[in-house]
């Protein structure tokens, strides 16, 4: 018994010292999300990415259009008992279907792929800004907002402003 209240007591007097031992840690936050929305570098990529999609939901528009009509034809045709040309009909709607689902699959990993190479660039930029905030503010960690699980926190801790200030100004040194 004599021992066990020996060792919660050098437990204690451990936990203490560790305690007073560890520096604070500082900790930072950005929003990715935010700095994308909002740099100038993002903003002409989600009009490029915007424009992108514009062009690959045209083809779509037009498969989808024929598809209606399809089924439009065959609404009417399906009225008219042992109509010989509806079995046609009916497999080449089938057919425009699996085509228009294969083609709207492979917009939307075009799409993503597009997305993905024009944020790319942006998050190596903005990864080393924050590196660089890092050491000038002193701080332990930089975490990314919408990826920390962190709901709250003090508000002079988030660096996304200033990130996109810093951003902006590289980009705009750059030419772009």
């Amino acid at each position: 018994m004599n021992r066990l209240y020996t060792a919660t007591i050098l437990w204690i007097v451990y936990l203490c010292f560790t305690g007073i031992a560890m520096a604070e840690s500082r900790i930072g936050f950005v929003d990715m999300n935010r700095i994308i929305q909002q740099s100038s570098a993002g903003i002409t990529a989600m009009k490029d990415l915007a424009a992108f999609k514009e062009s690959k939901n045209k083809t779509l528009t037009v498969k989808h259009k024929y598809i209606q009509g399809l089924k439009s034809r065959i609404n009417q045709r399906s009225s008219i008992p042992g109509d010989p040309g509806l079995a046609q009909l009916q497999k080449e709607f089938q057919d425009a279907v699996q085509e228009y689902n294969k083609l709207l699959a492979e917009n939307e990993a075009a799409i993503q792929k597009k997305d993905r190479e024009l944020t790319h660039g942006i998050l190596e930029d903005v990864s080393i800004i924050c590196h660089d905030l890092q050491t000038v503010k002193h701080l332990s960690f930089v975490f990314d907002k919408s990826q920390s699980g962190i709901i709250v926190f003090p508000p002079e801790n988030d660096l996304t402003q200033e990130v996109i200030k810093r951003y902006d100004a590289k980009y705009r040194a750059r030419g772009k």
